[in-house]
């Protein structure tokens, strides 16, 4: 009777070991899927890196979607005629509304998905 009361101890203890070990992966998992915080992080810590990204990628994209405004003179008469295109800024600004509408949505969704996931973990 006492060896069954001493590996029921054994036995209880060893699962609590494992309980705090998965507390601790559950922490280690909830920092690392804060997305927002690690790129807030990421973004104060090169600042001077961001920015000049940001530059360079905001330079290109200006050299890329607004096109050629010289004209050529050999050109043939058919060729002159403006292409009709439809303008990058106006599909740019659409995307980034209809993303700021649905991000609280996106949010929601994304943190329920996490709970979940959570508490899949502990049963």
């Amino acid at each position: 009777m006492a060896e069954i009361d001493r590996r029921k101890a054994a036995l209880i203890a060893e699962i609590e070991v494992s309980r705090s070990e998965i507390r601790t992966a559950i922490r280690r998992v909830e920092r690392a899927a804060n997305i927002i915080e690690r790129a807030r992080r990421g973004i104060t810590a090169n600042l001077s890196t961001w920015l000049i990204g940001a530059s360079i990628g905001g330079f290109l994209l200006s050299k890329t979607l607004s096109g050629s405004k010289r004209g050529n003179s050999h050109t043939p008469s058919y060729l002159d005629r403006p292409k009709k295109r439809f303008p990058a800024g106006i599909l740019v600004g659409a995307v980034k509304v209809a993303f700021d509408l649905a991000r609280p949505a996106l949010l929601q969704w994304a943190a329920s998905r996490f709970v979940q996931s959570q508490t899949d973990l502990d049963k």
